[in-house]
């Protein structure tokens, strides 16, 4: 599978309605998960269904663990797990 492409954060925020809360599936300890339609680029393949998992704002600190998060499941591959396609930034705390 090819790596992770980093996405515009307004191409996100359109996909989830702008996270609206009829589209979340689940939440955790530091984000909550919403049911979306990434767009296609393939003639034949228009659009595929997708999970968003959007984290809450915080510090640099944050900023680093979502990145060890995206390095560890672009590796991991299991049947129950869906594979990372994409991601988005938005900005990063100072402190």
């Amino acid at each position: 599978m090819e790596p992770a492409k980093e996405v515009d954060w307004q191409l996100v925020r359109e996909m989830t309605e702008n996270f609206n809360y009829e589209k979340e599936i689940g939440e955790g300890g530091d984000s909550r998960v919403y049911r979306a339609r990434f767009p296609g680029t393939h003639r034949e393949f228009p659009s595929l269904e997708v999970a968003v998992k959007k984290f809450r704002a915080g510090t640099a600190a944050r900023a680093t663990a979502f990145q060890r998060e995206l390095d560890m499941a672009q590796r991991l591959q299991h049947d129950n797990v869906l594979p990372v396609i994409a991601y988005a930034r938005l900005h990063v705390k100072q402190g």
